[in-house]
């Protein structure tokens, strides 16, 4: 009980306060979280594998680069975000003089995202120039209706046709599909590769892209909501 009292802002009414708050493992507070967020809620990215990173910045930062460091940091933020408007509680409660540093951090992993992907975007769009510079229009058409029939290997098994943000081009996004409620079948991306310029994306890049989950279903309810 006195844990309860304390994580709900009202420590003064225990007798330890914060000190006797006992903890559970990251992977358990995510799975009761769940049920505090509801099914509309999908995790961050990046909370995977915060969650998995032993004893968090000492392991999490040995060989990895600063920005993939940011961007783990700033899922666990977004995610308790999410959990503190669920409980009605503002941020600036829970983090105190770390909000600004917490505001910041976000901010700057998504502004790096956003640079990647851009970057991914330009690169893949130089590779389809020098490819096709030298080839007929007759040969060009030929080369890109090819090199887009197969989707590009994946672990996820299920790939559906989605037009590349790059070369505009036929390509597939790989993920995996869920039975919801109603019968209601759902498709999550979790991977897109285009053959024809070599774009790649994954994560975040991909709701850049504008690869959402979507329903397979050919009627599915206007009311259900997917389980994330």
């Amino acid at each position: 009980m006195d844990d309860l009292l304390v994580l709900g802002g009202e420590e003064d009414k225990t007798t330890k306060g914060r000190a006797g708050l006992r903890t559970i493992g990251g992977e358990e507070a995510i799975k009761r979280a769940a049920g505090l967020l509801g099914n509309g809620y999908k995790p961050p990215a990046g909370l995977v594998g915060l969650r998995e990173a032993r004893n968090g910045i000492t392991h999490m930062g040995w060989g990895q680069s600063p920005s993939e460091c940011r961007e783990l940091l700033a899922s666990g933020v977004t995610y308790i975000g999410a959990l503190l408007a669920a409980l009605s509680k503002e941020p600036s409660w829970f983090w105190g003089h770390h909000y600004e540093a917490c505001k910041d951090l976000v901010a700057q992993a998504k502004t790096e995202l956003e640079l990647r992907y851009a970057a991914k975007i330009r690169r893949a769009q130089e590779q389809i120039t020098k490819t096709v510079r030298r080839l007929s229009d007759e040969e060009r058409a030929d080369l890109i209706r090819s090199m887009s029939a197969a989707p590009l290997p994946s672990p996820w098994l299920l790939s559906i046709p989605f037009s590349c943000p790059a070369c505009q081009g036929s390509a597939f996004v790989s993920g995996r599909d869920k039975l919801g409620d109603y019968g209601a079948v759902w498709f999550f991306p979790r991977h897109f590769g285009c053959r024809v310029c070599g774009l790649t994306l994954t994560g975040e890049e991909l709701k850049l892209a504008g690869m959402e989950a979507q329903s397979l279903s050919d009627e599915p309810d206007p009311d259900w909501e997917p389980d994330f």
